[in-house]
């Protein structure tokens, strides 16, 4: 069986489609093993007293703002009949609040309240002290070049090119 080429580049291999799945060297196979070992980290017990489904709810609402359930339940990708519960848990231990949206009666606003907010300062500065042990075996010079490749990679991503040297797609 032949095997599809792939360029040498710092050490790791880059694949083409139809590479052999049992060779994980790729830089792809190494960023998943990160994201999963990031994943584990951040999972192993509750976040500030928080499921990871209530940090990712409530991370949506720091990030997005206030929002409507339907809108929060296409940002997080779940059906909107599992949002409901949520909000009600939610709002009944103080972490957010509802009010009627005011351009569509029908519909609730789901905003962050100030303990909702204060409980999520303390879940991301535990998530990221958590997450921060996985890169302890790079000095500081390493972090932050690693920092700077990552923001390279979610800039031209978020603005739908491959490269940072070509226009984007569409």
């Amino acid at each position: 069986m032949a095997r599809a080429r792939s360029s040498e580049r710092g050490g790791l291999q880059r694949h083409r489609a139809g590479s052999d799945p049992t060779d994980d060297r790729s830089l792809s196979d190494k960023f998943i093993k990160v994201m999963r070992l990031m994943r584990v980290s951040s999972s192993r017990a509750d976040i500030a007293g928080l499921s990871n489904a209530r940090y990712e709810f409530l991370h949506a609402l720091v990030h997005s703002g206030p929002g409507r359930m339907s809108a929060l339940a296409r940002q997080l990708q779940i059906s909107p009949r599992t949002v409901t519960p949520m909000v009600d848990a939610l709002e009944a231990d103080g972490l957010i609040a509802r009010a009627q949206d005011p351009n569509d009666r029908r519909a609730q606003v789901i905003t962050l309240t100030p303990a909702g907010l204060e409980l999520m300062r303390r879940a991301h500065a535990e998530r990221i002290a958590r997450t921060d042990d996985l890169f302890a075996a790079l000095d500081v010079a390493d972090r932050d070049t690693l920092g700077a490749l990552l923001d390279t990679i979610i800039a031209t991503a978020a603005a739908g090119t491959s490269r940072p040297d070509r226009e984007p797609s569409g």
